[in-house]
C-alpha cells in the first residue's frame, strides 16, 4: 500500500517510477461463460444442408480501482527529495485511501446466433458453399441510474466528434442490433485430379466487442462531486464489430511432390470500434509556421464540463463514448512452397506481405487510455486513417524436418526460421503541443531545415531562444537523416505507426529421440527425449539473433507555445541513433530438455 510516484527528467520524460502499481489494487475478474450449440444436417444428392444456433452468455464481476492510492508526480529528483511540490505525506495518503470501498462492476451479456448453410456439389470439379448467419447481442443486467448518472445524462454541453450537440446516457446499454452475415465460397478442381485448385470466397463476419469496454461503462457511469476521472457511455446505435473479407487462392501440385500456394486476402471494416471524447470541442486555433496543426484555444475547449458554470467538480479524462467507424482495411498476400520426400525429409518456405490501416488500433483496455493514446495531428476526435500497430509487414517462414526410423528407435530433426519486419510505432512529441491536456499523443512534424523549428523556452507567452539552438538543430538534423523513417518524412507529419523496427531473424532447432518399448500388447509404448534450442544462431555468435527496439518514441520535447502560437522545443544532443539492442530474452538463446512417455 503506497502511492504511485513518478519522477520526470529535465526533458519531460518519465525517468523513475515507484510505489504501488496503479492498475492492480484489488484487481479481480470473476467470469462465467455458458455456451449451447446445436446443428442439424440434412444430406441430399448434391446438397448438404446445415441449420443451427449458438448461444453464449458471459457474466463478469470486475473490481478495478484505478488510482485507489494517489498518483504523485515530481519534475526532478531534487523536487522529490525536497518534496516541494505539495508537501506530500505518503502515509497520510495511504490511510485516507484505505477508508474507501473497492469498486465492483457487473456485465451480463449474451450473443445469440442462427445460421443456415448449403454445400452444393455442382459436379466432380466444382463445390459451392452458401451461408447466412444472424447474430444479435443481448444485454441482461441494468446499470443503476444514480444521481451521479443523472448529472452526466442531464448535462447539455456534450458534443460529438463533429462539434454538434449530443446527449449521452451512461445508464443505457446500446440497442440490440441484428448483425447479418451472408457468405459465399467455392472450390474448383481445375483438372479434376486435385493437382490444380482454385478456391476463394467472400462474406461478412461478425465478432464480439471486448467486454472490458462494456465494463468501463458499468464502472464509470456518472459524475461525482469533487473529482471524476472519466465517464463512459456507448452510442445508442453502436454495433458489434463486423468486417467484409474476400480471398482468392491457387494451389498447384507439380513435379514430384512439390506444392505451391498463392493466396490474396482483402478485408474492409464495416463496424470497427472507436472511442471518442464528447467532453471536447473541436480545436479553434492553429500553430504558426511550417507546422500549422490545429490547437486548442483553452480549457473551455479541452474540458467542456469542468469549464461550465454548472459543474460540480473536475472531470479529468472526459466523457469517453464507444462508437463505430467503417474506415479501415487489410490487404495481405501469401505464397508458399513445400516438398516432401519419401525418405522422411520435407521442407516448407513461405512469404507474407501485409498492408493494414485503421482509424485507431485501440492500444488500451481503459476507455480514456484508448482515446488518449491514439497519436494524432490536431484533433484527437479526428484521427487520420493510418497504419495498424498489429501485424508484420514482411514475414518469411521456413521449416525443414527429417525423421529416420531404425529398429526400435527413431530420430527427428526440425528447424524453424523466421525473418520479419514490421513491428510498428509512432514518433510523437514529449509533452502537449496542441493543448488538449493529453501528453505524448502529438505526432511529430519533421522539419526540412532549421527555419522550420524553434529551440528555446516559453514563459508567460514570451519565448527565449536557446543559446545552443544551432547545436540542437545540427544534432536533430543528423538524427532525422540516420532514421530510416523520419528521413523520408521531411516537411511532413510522421504517420501514426508509420515507423517500423529493423528486420529480425531467429532460427530454432529441435531434436527428438524416440525409443519404442514393447509390452507385448497391441500398442507400443514410446519414451521420447527432446532437445529444443531457441535462437540457436545466438548460441553460435552473440551477434546473431539479436533484436532491436526504438531508443525513444519522443525524440523532441515541447517547451511551450508563445503568444504568436509559435511552438518551441528541446532536443537532446546526445541522441544519435534510433535503435538499441534488445537485451531481453527475445535476443538470447535458450535450451529446453524434455521427456515424454506415450502409451
Amino acid at each position: 500500500p503506497f502511492p504511485v510516484v513518478d519522477i520526470f527528467d529535465n526533458n519531460g520524460n518519465l525517468a523513475i517510477s515507484m510505489g504501488s502499481e496503479m492498475f492492480s489494487t484489488n484487481n479481480r475478474l470473476n467470469q462465467k461463460v455458458y455456451q449451447i450449440t446445436d446443428n442439424l444436417t440434412y444430406y441430399m444428392d448434391k446438397h448438404t444442408l446445415t441449420a443451427g444456433f449458438n448461444y453464449e452468455r458471459f457474466q463478469f464481476e470486475n473490481s478495478f480501482n484505478l488510482f485507489y492510492y494517489p498518483w504523485d508526480m515530481f519534475f526532478s529528483v531534487d523536487d522529490f527529495l525536497n518534496n516541494t511540490t505539495d508537501g506530500v505525506d505518503f502515509n497520510a495518503q495511504v490511510a485516507a485511501s484505505q477508508q474507501n470501498d473497492y469498486i465492483w462492476s457487473d456485465v451480463d451479456v449474451a450473443q445469440f446466433a442462427l445460421y443456415v448453410q448449403d454445400e452444393f456439389q455442382v459436379n466432380d470439379k466444382l463445390n459451392l458453399t452458401l451461408g447466412l448467419r444472424m447474430d444479435i447481442p443481448i444485454y441482461y443486467n441494468t446499470l443503476e441510474n444514480t444521481a451521479a448518472v443523472q448529472v452526466a445524462s442531464g448535462f447539455e454541453g456534450w458534443v460529438d466528434e463533429t462539434g454538434a450537440s449530443a446527449q449521452i446516457n451512461p445508464a443505457n446499454w446500446p440497442a440490440a442490433k441484428i448483425l447479418w452475415s451472408p457468405r459465399f465460397g467455392f472450390n474448383y478442381d481445375i483438372k479434376g485430379d486435385k493437382t490444380m485448385q482454385l478456391r476463394g470466397g467472400s462474406g461478412i463476419f461478425s465478432g464480439r466487442v471486448p467486454f472490458v469496454w462494456l465494463g468501463n461503462q458499468s464502472s464509470n457511469t456518472g459524475i461525482n462531486p469533487g473529482y471524476t476521472f472519466q465517464v463512459n457511455a456507448t452510442e445508442s446505435d453502436f454495433r458489434w464489430p463486423q468486417v467484409w473479407k474476400n480471398n482468392l487462392a491457387f494451389d498447384w501440385k507439380f513435379a514430384k511432390g512439390w506444392l505451391a500456394s498463392f493466396e490474396g486476402m482483402i478485408s474492409s471494416d464495416i463496424n470497427a470500434v472507436v472511442h471518442r471524447n464528447y467532453n471536447m470541442l473541436p480545436p479553434s486555433g492553429k500553430l504558426t509556421g511550417a507546422d500549422n496543426r490545429a490547437i486548442f484555444a483553452g480549457f473551455n475547449e479541452q474540458n467542456i464540463y469542468s469549464a461550465s458554470a454548472g459543474s460540480i467538480g473536475f472531470l479529468e479524462a472526459g466523457a469517453i463514448v464507444l462508437d463505430n467507424t467503417d474506415e479501415g482495411h487489410q490487404y495481405s498476400f501469401t505464397t508458399k512452397l513445400s516438398k516432401k520426400w519419401d525418405c522422411g525429409f520435407n521442407v516448407t518456405a513461405a512469404y507474407s506481405y501485409l498492408d493494414s490501416k485503421d482509424y485507431t488500433s485501440i492500444p488500451a483496455e481503459i476507455a480514456a487510455d484508448a482515446f488518449q493514446r491514439n497519436p494524432i495531428v490536431g484533433n484527437p476526435n479526428d484521427p487520420a486513417l493510418s497504419w495498424s500497430r498489429y501485424g508484420l509487414q514482411h514475414r518469411v517462414i521456413a521449416t525443414a524436418m527429417y525423421r529416420v526410423e531404425y529398429g526400435r528407435f527413431a530420430t527427428s530433426f526440425a528447424m524453424f526460421y523466421e525473418l520479419a519486419k514490421g513491428n510498428r510505432y509512432s514518433y510523437v512529441y514529449a509533452g502537449d503541443l496542441n493543448n488538449d491536456a493529453i501528453a505524448n499523443n502529438d505526432l511529430l512534424y519533421v522539419p526540412r531545415s532549421s527555419s522550420e523549428i524553434h529551440f528555446g523556452t516559453v514563459t508567460n507567452g514570451v519565448a527565449t531562444p536557446a543559446a545552443d539552438a544551432t547545436s540542437q538543430w545540427n544534432a536533430l538534423d543528423a538524427f532525422i537523416e540516420q532514421d530510416p523513417y523520419l528521413s523520408t518524412r521531411r516537411g511532413q507529419y510522421a504517420e501514426r505507426n508509420g515507423a517500423t523496427l529493423p528486420w529480425f531473424s531467429q532460427l530454432d532447432l529441435r531434436i527428438l529421440q524416440d525409443v519404442k518399448i514393447n509390452d507385448g500388447g497391441k500398442r507400443d509404448h514410446v519414451l521420447q527425449f527432446s532437445l529444443d534450442i531457441l535462437n540457436v544462431g545466438n548460441l553460435i555468435s552473440s551477434n546473431w539473433g539479436v533484436r532491436q527496439f526504438a531508443r525513444t518514441y519522443t525524440p523532441i520535447s515541447v517547451t511551450g507555445v508563445d503568444n504568436t502560437n509559435t511552438p518551441y522545443f528541446k532536443f537532446d544532443t546526445g541522441l544519435e541513433e534510433s535503435f538499441v539492442d534488445d537485451i531481453s530474452v527475445n535476443s538470447k538463446w535458450q535450451i529446453q530438455l524434455g521427456i515424454r512417455y506415450s502409451f
